[in-house]
């Protein structure tokens, strides 16, 4: 394992690493928190504008909502735009995830 880091307690499991490589860990979350790009070129990483932000959640939101139970909140932290554009694959993704709390940074 690369960069990878982990907080364990009895009640969690917080990984510091790049999702992709961790989705395969996950036992069903009770919440997610998605915390960028927002396609505003902010961080290393991120995209320059919010084209392309949801070709680039597609991946990861088929698999949160792969893992996802009735019980597991989404917390999805984006710009407006950013919210605007990612929320159609949200929207369309299969699986149990029901309740998405936005958080708008302007």
């Amino acid at each position: 394992m690369s960069n990878e880091s982990l907080f364990r307690t009895q009640k969690l499991n917080l990984f510091c690493a790049d999702a992709s490589t961790l989705y395969n860990k996950w036992t069903s979350p009770t919440v997610i928190i998605s915390d960028g790009p927002y396609g505003v070129n902010g961080f290393q990483g991120d995209l320059f504008s919010s084209d392309g932000l949801d070709k680039w959640y597609e991946p990861h939101i088929k698999q949160w909502s792969e893992k996802a139970t009735p019980v597991t909140t989404l917390w999805f932290w984006n710009t407006e735009v950013g919210w605007a554009t990612v929320h159609p694959i949200l929207k369309n993704m299969d699986g149990h995830m029901f309740l998405v709390v936005y958080g708008i940074k302007d």
